[in-house]
């Protein structure tokens, strides 16, 4: 997916990131695999319920990979060199 990868030329200087949009995607998406190892039951069947053929885990990692994939698009770099996505 090429439009994921040029993502690691888009950086985040801002309030909440120092990195690379690809590289903050990416540590959302292992933050989101180190919850799952402390779930309720409830949560865990809550990710395991299916929509068609993909479960809802399955469903929010394409939604955490997808979710700044626009960024290449939008960046502007402020004059102190911080970055903001409208």
């Amino acid at each position: 997916m090429p439009e994921f990868y040029a993502l690691q030329n888009v950086p985040e200087h801002n309030d909440a990131h120092e990195e690379s949009t690809f590289e903050h995607t990416l540590h959302v998406l292992d933050i989101f695999e180190d919850n799952n190892t402390s779930l309720i039951q409830e949560q865990r069947a809550y990710l395991d319920k299916k929509v068609d053929e993909n479960s809802m885990r399955d469903l929010i990692k394409l939604i955490i990979l997808f979710h700044d994939i626009g960024k290449a698009e939008t960046l502007i770099m402020t004059d102190d060199g911080k970055t903001k996505f409208p």
